[in-house]
């Protein structure tokens, strides 16, 4: 319980400690990221209206032309490399807690 008020106390997302309450309960916590990864490709699946996952999720969504989700307006140059960066975050975070 103490590491669930220390992640509500940093304004972690609801949604990440619903994907992963059993985890954190049981003190299982590369599960528990495993599980909070899993959220976020849930997350962009429902807004994004795809059935996709991994990688194949990300370049679809954040990294298409024009992408499904944006972090910003993607008027500059500077916001499209923020996008870019941002859909390689979410790959590589992907690749490495959902494909040990």
């Amino acid at each position: 319980m103490e590491l669930r008020a220390d992640l509500e106390g940093r304004g972690v997302h609801p949604d990440v400690l619903r994907f992963c309450r059993a985890e954190l309960l049981a003190d299982n916590y590369f599960h528990a990221v495993q599980e909070a990864v899993k959220s976020v490709a849930d997350k962009m699946r429902s807004r994004a209206g795809v059935r996709d996952d991994g990688a194949t999720l990300v370049d679809r969504v954040l990294a298409g032309h024009p992408p499904l989700l944006s972090i910003n307006a993607l008027k500059t140059v500077s916001e499209r490399s923020e996008q870019s960066g941002f859909a390689n975050l979410i790959r590589g975070t992907f690749g490495m807690f959902r494909n040990p």
